[in-house]
């Protein structure tokens, strides 16, 4: 058993390494996620749960400069957003500023305050938390206003 899990993640890795977009690299972690626990009947409705979560419309974005104030987060899995990129190292960034675009949607929209934010290229994963402390009151929030600590 250990001997395949290894294969998989071996195989994973090569695939996504040879990947030319970050969709295909998408497609490859839910690949690698329902081959390693899509057998399982308590993973199955959240493998399920994180697949329906693509592509989510995120409403009420607040942002100077831009024109509309919907965006799509990659993926939004209850309270866990993840944005997708083909070279993290490229436009880790840009992936940042739109993590703070879709959780500055959620906050006007009425969701809680708490959300781990992720940006990724399948090989690295970046994980960020919102400083709540930042975030003012009473007011819509500017996605220029939410501030996210690297953890």
């Amino acid at each position: 058993m250990q001997a395949e899990i290894e294969n998989q993640v071996r195989d994973y890795l090569k695939a996504v390494r040879a990947a030319g977009n970050e969709e295909v690299k998408r497609q490859r972690f839910v690949a690698l996620l329902q081959a390693l626990f899509g057998h399982m009947e308590s993973a199955k409705p959240i493998i399920e749960e994180f697949v329906g979560g693509a592509e989510t419309v995120v409403s009420k974005i607040k942002r100077a400069g831009k024109k509309s104030d919907k965006g799509r987060a990659d993926t939004q899995y209850r309270s866990v957003i993840i944005e997708f990129e083909n070279d993290l190292a490229k436009t880790g960034e840009h992936a940042k500023d739109q993590l703070a675009d879709y959780v500055s949607g959620n906050w006007n929209s009425g969701s809680q305050y708490q959300f781990t934010l992720v940006s990724s290229d399948c090989l690295n994963w970046k994980i960020y938390t919102p400083d709540i402390d930042e975030v003012p009151s009473g007011k819509a929030i500017s996605a220029s206003s939410v501030r996210l600590q690297t953890h």
